[in-house]
Protein backbone atom coordinates (compact mmCIF):
# COMPACT_ATOMS: atom_id res chain seq x y z
CA UNK A 1 0.00 0.00 0.00
CA UNK A 2 3.10 2.41 1.05
CA UNK A 3 0.87 4.41 2.93
CA UNK A 4 1.00 2.66 6.04
CA UNK A 5 4.38 2.92 8.70
CA UNK A 6 5.44 -0.67 9.72
CA UNK A 7 3.31 -0.32 13.01
CA UNK A 8 -0.22 0.41 11.20
CA UNK A 9 0.76 -2.80 8.91
CA UNK A 10 0.89 -5.24 12.35
CA UNK A 11 -2.99 -3.48 12.87
CA UNK A 12 -4.08 -3.80 9.59
CA UNK A 13 -2.72 -7.64 9.78
CA UNK A 14 -4.90 -7.81 13.05
CA UNK A 15 -7.50 -5.67 11.36
CA UNK A 16 -8.13 -8.21 8.20
CA UNK A 17 -8.13 -10.99 11.05
CA UNK A 18 -10.75 -9.54 13.53
CA UNK A 19 -12.96 -9.01 10.00
CA UNK A 20 -12.43 -12.20 8.23
CA UNK A 21 -13.23 -14.38 11.81
CA UNK A 22 -17.25 -14.09 11.73
CA UNK A 23 -17.88 -16.40 13.92
CA UNK A 24 -16.59 -14.69 16.59
CA UNK A 25 -17.49 -11.28 16.40
CA UNK A 26 -20.22 -11.69 18.82
CA UNK A 27 -17.06 -11.88 21.15
CA UNK A 28 -14.02 -9.21 19.60
CA UNK A 29 -13.75 -5.53 19.90
CA UNK A 30 -12.23 -3.52 17.16
CA UNK A 31 -9.52 -1.90 18.79
CA UNK A 32 -8.82 2.01 19.00
CA UNK A 33 -5.78 1.39 16.69
CA UNK A 34 -7.93 -0.51 14.52
CA UNK A 35 -10.39 2.38 14.45
CA UNK A 36 -7.82 5.02 13.80
CA UNK A 37 -6.58 2.77 10.58
CA UNK A 38 -9.45 2.27 8.74
CA UNK A 39 -10.04 6.65 9.37
CA UNK A 40 -6.58 7.33 7.81
CA UNK A 41 -7.58 4.59 5.38
CA UNK A 42 -10.14 6.36 4.20
CA UNK A 43 -8.60 9.78 3.71
CA UNK A 44 -6.91 7.76 0.51
CA UNK A 45 -7.33 10.13 -2.89
CA UNK A 46 -10.46 9.01 -4.94
CA UNK A 47 -8.93 7.70 -7.36
CA UNK A 48 -7.11 4.66 -4.89
CA UNK A 49 -10.48 4.24 -2.22
CA UNK A 50 -11.64 1.06 -4.32
CA UNK A 51 -9.75 -1.53 -2.00
CA UNK A 52 -10.51 0.89 1.03
CA UNK A 53 -14.07 0.50 0.23
CA UNK A 54 -13.77 -3.13 -0.17
CA UNK A 55 -12.36 -3.76 3.45
CA UNK A 56 -14.67 -0.84 4.53
CA UNK A 57 -17.86 -2.18 3.73
CA UNK A 58 -16.79 -5.71 5.12
CA UNK A 59 -15.54 -3.74 8.47
CA UNK A 60 -18.99 -2.66 8.65
CA UNK A 61 -20.49 -5.46 9.21
CA UNK A 62 -18.87 -6.62 12.40
CA UNK A 63 -21.01 -5.31 15.56
CA UNK A 64 -18.48 -2.97 16.97
CA UNK A 65 -18.26 -0.93 13.58
CA UNK A 66 -20.99 1.25 14.75
CA UNK A 67 -18.19 3.21 17.14
CA UNK A 68 -17.06 4.74 14.85
CA UNK A 69 -19.76 6.59 14.07
CA UNK A 70 -20.94 7.39 17.73
CA UNK A 71 -18.53 10.99 17.45
CA UNK A 72 -20.82 13.15 15.28
CA UNK A 73 -18.42 14.64 13.17
CA UNK A 74 -16.06 11.61 12.55
CA UNK A 75 -18.84 9.51 11.36
CA UNK A 76 -19.81 12.61 9.04
CA UNK A 77 -16.40 12.83 7.68
CA UNK A 78 -16.34 8.82 6.54
CA UNK A 79 -20.17 9.34 5.02
CA UNK A 80 -18.82 12.16 3.30
CA UNK A 81 -15.66 10.32 1.70
CA UNK A 82 -18.38 7.69 0.75
CA UNK A 83 -20.83 10.12 -0.92
CA UNK A 84 -17.97 11.25 -2.87
CA UNK A 85 -17.20 8.21 -4.18
CA UNK A 86 -21.13 7.71 -5.32
CA UNK A 87 -20.64 10.42 -7.01
CA UNK A 88 -17.19 11.33 -8.76
CA UNK A 89 -15.52 7.81 -8.18
CA UNK A 90 -15.27 5.55 -11.44
CA UNK A 91 -17.73 2.87 -11.64
CA UNK A 92 -16.02 0.01 -9.43
CA UNK A 93 -15.80 2.59 -6.58
CA UNK A 94 -19.63 3.65 -7.17
CA UNK A 95 -20.69 0.39 -6.51
CA UNK A 96 -18.61 -0.47 -3.75
CA UNK A 97 -19.54 2.62 -2.31
CA UNK A 98 -23.30 1.98 -2.52
CA UNK A 99 -22.30 -1.75 -0.88
CA UNK A 100 -20.57 0.56 2.11
CA UNK A 101 -23.95 2.90 2.54
CA UNK A 102 -25.88 -0.35 2.65
CA UNK A 103 -24.12 -1.93 5.37
CA UNK A 104 -24.11 1.11 7.52
CA UNK A 105 -27.75 0.84 7.47
CA UNK A 106 -26.75 -2.49 9.71
CA UNK A 107 -25.96 -0.65 13.19
CA UNK A 108 -27.89 2.24 15.38
CA UNK A 109 -24.86 4.28 15.17
CA UNK A 110 -24.08 4.75 11.34
CA UNK A 111 -28.28 4.24 10.30
CA UNK A 112 -28.44 7.73 12.51
CA UNK A 113 -25.54 9.20 10.93
CA UNK A 114 -26.77 8.89 7.28
CA UNK A 115 -30.55 9.61 8.67
CA UNK A 116 -29.34 12.87 10.07
CA UNK A 117 -27.48 14.16 6.86
CA UNK A 118 -30.63 13.52 4.66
Amino acid sequence: MGVLEEKEMKFFDSLCLLIDDKPRYHSTKVSTQGFDLVRKLLKQPLDNIFPVLDLFRMFLMHPNSGDMFKVSEQGMDILGTILLALREGNLQAKIMAARCLTNMFKNNSSQYCIEKTR
